[in-house]
């Protein structure tokens, strides 16, 4: 469960860049209070980068060119005080710099959630969101069955209703802000399937690299025979002309 940090003066922009993560947890500003939330564990991360990844897949067959960011920070600063500094697993937008800190809203941004976060910690993530200006908010969350469920809302229409939601084998299917069909019985697996295709890929590169290159020495071999054999032949008939007798 998050935890409120009372700051009375704020937050400046020097302190929040010299704040450490405590252990067992991570640093967010909202609405000006000091958050920290329990850090992801591992299922948690295999589960934002699994999404990451197909989001990105999906992006690339779209031919749209928004970044997709695990653990960002977007930041709004007034009078060098940090107000707001919200950190949602995965974004899809345009950061603003090499350190992928937003500074406008994304597109698009996604909490995963373990089963024992309260449903109404949830919703006000949710519904601060969307006060910030964010178009889409996906939520993943950890059932008590052990099981995840992904739901896909569109905050620009004002409701608390998804647009869509899949549970274990199920899927959804988005189209804003990329076409994308997924479900959360894969996430998990997604950026391992990613990887072994992009090795497959790779692979088949490389022998695809190495037949071709068998196919040029073979060539370079066969035209250097050739030039042996005219040579030979060359010579052989220079010698029948030496050895003519003269009519």
């Amino acid at each position: 469960m998050a935890q409120t940090v009372k700051h009375d003066s704020g937050v400046s922009v020097a302190e929040w860049e010299s704040l450490e993560d405590p252990t067992g947890g991570r640093w967010e500003v909202l609405n000006g209070d000091l958050v920290v939330s329990p850090s992801p564990d591992a299922e948690h991360d295999d589960i934002a980068r699994g999404l990451a990844a197909a989001l990105e897949d999906a992006l690339a067959r779209a031919g749209l060119t928004w970044r997709v960011t695990v653990d960002v920070e977007w930041r709004s600063v007034s009078a060098d005080v940090v107000r707001q500094a919200p950190r949602p697993d995965v974004a899809v937008g345009r950061p603003d710099d090499e350190r992928s800190v937003y500074t406008r809203p994304p597109l698009l941004v996604v909490d995963v959630w373990s089963k024992r976060t309260k449903r109404s910690e949830i919703d006000d993530k949710r519904r601060y969101y969307r006060s910030r200006g964010v178009d889409a908010f996906w939520e993943v969350r950890q059932e008590r069955t052990g099981g995840w469920v992904l739901r896909a809302f569109l905050l620009s229409i004002d409701t608390d209703v998804p647009i869509a939601e899949a549970m274990g084998p199920q899927t959804i299917e988005v189209e804003w802000p990329v076409p994308i069909r997924i479900g959360p019985l894969e996430l998990a697996g997604w950026g391992q399937r990613a990887l072994g295709e992009a090795r497959q890929r790779a692979e088949a590169e490389r022998q695809r690299a190495e037949a071709e290159r068998h196919r040029a020495e073979a060539a370079e071999a066969e035209r250097d025979e050739l030039a042996r054999r005219l040579a030979e032949l060359e010579a052989a008939a220079g010698n029948d002309e030496r050895g003519d007798p003269a009519g």
